[in-house]
């Protein structure tokens, strides 16, 4: 079944105050009697949710959750399980790291598999029952154009971000025969507020030309488009389909494709 036309069913959209979750929201509005918004910064979150009003005639619910909290992961997971009608789940929180595995607080990094891993895995579980209730649904995992890419300073980044396309893929196997479709969206580098945390604050991000970037919207509207065609991986933007092929091919050594990158 195509992506929900206008006025159908509930979206959920983790990371949703801010970049590609905003992007996501604000383009969902019309076509959905329900958003559901997820995000740990409840001010910038309720920002959002008002901004929402001339988007669309989408309900916006506000739902303010620290993922790496399993607590909050809990709350979010009883919401879903409340909702009879939600057609589209969008798991888009996450945050970086550029430090070497060795520096990182072990803190950052148990946060990052709840945000990344567990967070994921527990949404997708809650929500599947009712989609499959529906006989449809859609999901939307965020991994990242370099989780198939070995560059210093990736380690946990890099491996969360890998199993969501391992785990996307054998849901999307489980899955498609009953109607919900799974798709895994891979950016590249988006201007969003990715890159302004403090453990940024030492990198060059600035030196990355601007052809290599793209606009959150988008990244969010090529999905989209993707998830309507029902195609599984999603690549948005020529620069980053190129290098994807390219690691993919494994024609060019990582080293090349990092010069390009990092």
């Amino acid at each position: 079944m195509p992506l929900a036309e206008n006025g159908s069913g509930t979206a959920l959209v983790t990371g949703a105050a801010r970049g590609i979750g905003a992007a996501f929201a604000r383009q969902l509005a019309p076509r959905h009697k329900r958003l559901i918004l997820v995000d740990k910064d409840q001010a910038a979150l309720e920002s959002m949710a008002q901004s929402l009003a001339g988007f669309g005639p989408a309900q916006v619910e506000p739902l303010a959750a620290n993922l790496a909290r399993a607590e909050d992961q809990q709350r979010v997971i009883e919401r879903i399980e409340r909702e009879e009608g939600l057609c589209l789940l969008i798991n888009n929180a996450g945050f970086g790291d550029p430090n070497f595995f060795y520096e990182q607080a072990p803190q950052v990094q148990c946060d990052m598999l709840q945000v990344h891993v567990v967070a994921t895995v527990r949404f997708c579980r809650a929500a599947l029952p009712g989609m499959l209730r529906l006989g449809h649904g859609d999901i939307i995992n965020v991994s990242s154009l370099v989780a198939d890419l070995p560059v210093p300073g990736n380690v946990m980044y890099g491996s969360t971000k890998a199993f969501l396309r391992i785990y996307s893929e054998l849901l999307r196997v489980e899955c498609a025969p009953e109607g919900v479709n799974v798709q895994l969206l891979c950016p590249g580098y988006t201007r969003t507020a990715f890159h302004e945390t403090p453990s940024y604050k030492d990198q060059a991000v600035d030196q990355v030309p601007g052809w290599m970037w793209s606009p959150a919207e988008a990244v969010a509207e090529a999905s989209l488009r993707a998830l309507a065609r029902r195609k599984f991986v999603c690549v948005p933007g020529w620069f980053n389909w190129s290098v994807n092929l390219l690691l993919r091919s494994r024609l060019v050594p990582n080293w090349v494709i990092q010069r390009l990158l990092v």
